[in-house]
């Protein structure tokens, strides 16, 4: 299944409200869009430090909903919506997840 990571700076300063806008924006894709799991993270190091002027956040979206009709709109809706929070481009990457390990093909080395 594929998941879409999307890293992006913005102001520190304005930091709060970006996470704000995202997470409402996302909500109403959940709502439009059952099965779809978006989240929102901010950059460990950043947090809560005051010296720094930006902050890294990324969206991550996953779930059956998640196609390439999709991957796009969130591209271009969410570059559009966030404009004003933005300091440079959105960078969109895709993944497929790995199969999971199993217990008993962990290496010995984690034994």
């Amino acid at each position: 299944m594929r998941e879409l990571f999307i890293y992006w700076r913005t102001a520190s300063a304005d930091a709060e409200r970006a996470e704000r806008e995202v997470r409402r924006w996302q909500a109403e894709l959940c709502r439009e869009f059952a099965g779809l799991h978006p989240a929102l993270y901010r950059r460990a190091e950043e947090t809560g430090s005051p010296a720094s002027a930006s902050t890294t956040l990324m969206e991550t979206y996953a779930g059956a909903p998640l196609n390439a009709a999709l991957e796009q709109r969130i591209t271009s809706e969410g570059d559009a919506l966030l404009r004003r929070w933005l300091l440079g481009p959105r960078q969109v990457e895709v993944f497929v997840r790995c199969s999971p390990v199993a217990p008993d093909d962990r290496s010995a080395a984690d034994r």
